[in-house]
């Protein structure tokens, strides 16, 4: 953040002065002038709100008890498209309304989850259509857990969540911004591709 404002900051400063260069006595402004001023106060407001915005919008989600990790994992799944989910027991998949969206996505043939051994709930959803693949062969289990959505298209994003200090914390990545999101692409196919 402090990068966004001292960046908008320094262009500002840098306009004033260019301004104060064509017009060192501050007359007034013709109307071209006043035109191109004001064309350029919307377009610099605007630049400065849609850094502000994909700056908060990718900050991470901090949530202390399961209602909350529960309420973000069914608005991110839900979203359209096919959904990934790496994950060690889906032993968070414990609420009600989450099963049904899992049996939902896994109906609409949605949903793929990588496991290190198959487990009830995922039996179930294989039985309704979702893909489920098992890495029992690796020696170890991967510490990743994270769900991508939209899997497979261009505007695919992917959410990670981890325990810091006894708080779950979610960061979110886009597609081919971040060599995070790559890393969990191939690991997906990995385990698809050794999946026993």
């Amino acid at each position: 953040m402090r990068t966004i404002l001292t960046g908008w900051t320094s262009i500002l400063v840098g306009l004033i002065g260019l301004w104060a260069t064509f017009n060192p006595k501050f007359e007034t402004l013709s109307h071209i002038q006043v035109v191109f001023l004001v064309i350029s106060l919307i377009g610099i407001s605007f630049m400065i709100w849609w850094d502000i915005y994909s700056y908060v919008k990718r900050m991470p989600r901090f949530y202390k008890n399961t209602k909350g990790i529960d309420s973000y994992m069914y608005r991110w799944i839900s979203q359209r498209g096919r959904v990934v989910i790496f994950t060690r027991d889906m032993s968070w998949a414990n609420s009600k309304q989450i099963r049904d969206l899992l049996f939902e996505k896994a109906r609409n043939r949605e949903l793929e989850i990588c496991l290190p051994k198959q487990t009830p709930l995922g039996k179930e959803l294989l039985d309704v259509g979702a893909d489920i693949y098992t890495y029992s062969s690796f020696n170890g289990t991967p510490y990743s857990r994270f769900t991508i959505i939209r899997y497979g298209k261009d505007d695919a994003r992917i959410a990670i969540g981890r325990n810091v200090d006894g708080v779950h914390r979610i960061d979110e990545y886009s597609y081919g911004l971040d060599p995070v999101f790559s890393i969990a692409y191939d690991l997906v196919r990995l385990v698809k591709h050794y999946s026993s």
